[in-house]
């Protein structure tokens, strides 16, 4: 079984990569998306930002990234 590598077209289209296997795409108009292994996982629309807090949270809970690579591409800092 072979295994399938992350798609590279998030990248060209702004993406903060995190971790191994996500990457974040946010928009201040927009909102926020955050694939996992190239899936859409998780989606917010601008000013939710309780929702933006929920995918970083959820993204170390499912071992996708480590705590301080999803505040790094949040632009937060852990404290």
């Amino acid at each position: 079984m072979t295994t399938q590598m992350p798609l590279p077209l998030i990248e060209d289209l702004g993406a903060v990569l995190i971790g191994a296997s996500a990457a974040l795409l946010e928009n201040d108009v927009l909102g926020g998306k955050v694939f996992l292994n190239g899936q859409l996982c998780w989606v917010w629309d601008a000013g939710q930002d309780d929702l933006r807090r929920l995918a970083a949270v959820q993204l170390v809970r499912a071992g996708a990234a480590r705590v301080n690579e999803v505040a790094a591409g949040f632009g937060v800092t852990c404290v």
